[in-house]
């Protein structure tokens, strides 16, 4: 097996990675970044996440990824912002990367195990359509997301509240398109108090679970503005009780949530103004009917 030396692994290339990766080699240090998609931007573009969240503070890489996505400066829940264009933030986070040019990507890269001398680590090995490849360098840089460089070498890892093990709600965020602008209402969450007809969204959405219409898990309807005109990005889905490192949990948590975008879109289109005109199957349905995996609340 052949070995790439380096001065810095970075392993994910979300934003975390992207902004590891290029701060390092602005710094003169030659930088693997290692990515098991195809695609880099993580959340930011095979995630589907918008808007984006989370400032820890003015003047930080954050800042210079949000300003080159065109998104405007807003708070860390994104009230004043929209959902950035994911297929375009795709070309330009790479070309961000490909400006520094001692920062060599390797996609579709999975890590598999971890080079280590004692406690430390020494560089990662990983599987790839060539076959195993291996890096080794001084420093290497966990952006994972679930933590695999660091539990693979054997680093205490705590999943879930220290109470009980449950973590976050899992979910997958959409796009509709066909709203009419004049009449479809935006709600950013759980702090917003858009009305619908004399009454707050949210507890009107409420009130349709309680009356059936709707699943209790989806009673709070986000439905974020985008970048295109007569579009929204839908953060609502969620299945429960998922740890999403086990493996054999993703199939079923997937279908459960795929399940749950199509019934949510027929609720939009049937009982949401400016929504009838959503491409797709109106036909009317019954969300108990659709069958959900055991253990999913």
């Amino acid at each position: 097996m052949n070995t790439s030396k380096y001065d810095v692994i970075v392993a994910g290339a979300g934003p975390a990675g992207i902004c590891a990766a290029v701060a390092a080699a602005r710094q003169g240090a030659r930088v693997a970044l290692i990515e098991r998609y195809g695609v880099v931007g993580g959340n930011l573009t095979a995630g589907y996440v918008g808007p984006i969240l989370g400032s820890v503070g003015k003047n930080t890489m954050r800042d210079e990824v949000c300003a080159l996505l065109g998104v405007p400066d807003n708070d860390w829940i994104g009230e004043h912002g929209k959902a950035h264009d994911f297929e375009e933030a795709k070309l330009v986070l790479a070309e961000f990367i490909a400006r520094e040019r001692n920062i060599d990507v390797f996609l579709q890269c999975c890590v598999s195990g971890v080079i280590q001398k004692g406690n430390v680590v020494k560089g990662i090995q990983c599987a790839s359509n060539e076959g195993p490849l291996r890096f080794e360098a001084p420093v290497t840089i966990d952006c994972t997301g679930d933590a695999i460089v660091s539990f693979l070498a054997g680093a205490e890892i705590q999943k879930g509240r220290s109470s009980d093990g449950l973590m976050q709600p899992v979910t997958l965020e959409y796009t509709i398109d066909g709203v009419d602008e004049s009449k479809g209402l935006i709600c950013i969450g759980d702090v917003d108090n858009v009305q619908l007809n004399g009454e707050r969204f949210l507890d009107w959405c409420k009130k349709r679970a309680d009356e059936g219409k709707l699943p209790p898990l989806l009673a709070a309807v986000r439905l974020h503005p985008s970048v295109r005109p007569g579009c929204r990005q839908v953060n609502t889905t969620q299945a429960n009780g998922v740890d999403i490192t086990l493996t054999g949990s993703i199939f079923a948590a997937d279908l459960a949530l795929r399940q749950q975008i199509r019934l949510l879109t027929r609720f939009l289109q049937e009982n949401l103004p400016g929504y009838e005109k959503l491409p797709g199957d109106r036909k009317r349905c019954d969300y108990r009917s659709t069958r959900k995996p055991e253990g999913y609340g």
